[in-house]
């Protein structure tokens, strides 16, 4: 597979207005810590309501990119997977407008488990442990992205929603004003962790 290093000062052109932190093994981490809540059934809209738990998530990347021209970042890359056939399934009867996905483990440095803290991209989730994908979507306006993400939950059987709940996977939603993003436990995903792997597949393996 085609991949590149990049220095700190290629990754912070790559990632505009990022504070980057490189790691050992490869690794970098956005410090800019995205703010997300628990997606429920009450309003997401109505933040002061929402009974939803909020969390501070930190994004884990790798260093080595995969190589494109011109170069790209993550989120740049994965926004590859919206041409894979199956991309626009994976969040069954949908109106988000889903421009990519990744990967990931979300979960804690700390490993207290009802605390994510970190959501670590993996490049290979066929063969590491894989619990969420991160989606991201485009919209003009927040409040839009929010509706969406609750017609989303509106169209999942209660049944897996609750299983879910109760097994500790929550939906995420992002808080931000400038982040449209969604973390989704692969079990709420329509063919789940086989159907994200086939999907970002066709650009992992894809040369450029």
């Amino acid at each position: 597979m085609d991949k590149v290093l990049y220095e700190m000062e290629r990754l912070k052109k790559l990632y505009r207005g990022e504070e980057i932190q490189c790691l050992k093994m490869g690794r970098i981490i956005l410090k800019n810590a995205r703010q997300f809540t628990e997606a429920t059934t009450a309003s997401i809209l109505n933040q002061k309501k929402t009974k939803g738990k909020s969390i501070k998530v930190n994004f884990n990347l790798p260093n080595a990119h995969l190589l494109r021209e011109p170069k790209k970042n993550w989120f740049e890359i994965a926004s590859e997977t919206q041409e894979a056939p199956g991309f626009y399934d994976l969040l069954v009867d949908s109106t988000l407008d889903a421009t990519g996905v990744i990967p990931g483990l979300l979960g804690n440095k700390h490993l207290y488990i009802d605390i994510p803290g970190e959501f670590y991209m993996e490049e290979q989730p066929s063969v590491e442990n894989v619990n969420y994908a991160l989606f991201m979507v485009n919209n003009t306006s927040h409040a839009i992205f929010y509706e969406e993400v609750e017609s989303l939950i509106v169209s999942l059987s209660l049944s897996t929603l609750g299983r879910a709940s109760h097994d500790g996977n929550k939906i995420l939603v992002c808080t931000n004003p400038t982040d449209n993003y969604l973390l989704v436990p692969t079990e709420l995903i329509n063919g789940g962790k086989e159907a994200l792997i086939e999907v970002w597949n066709t650009v992992y393996r894809k040369r450029r």
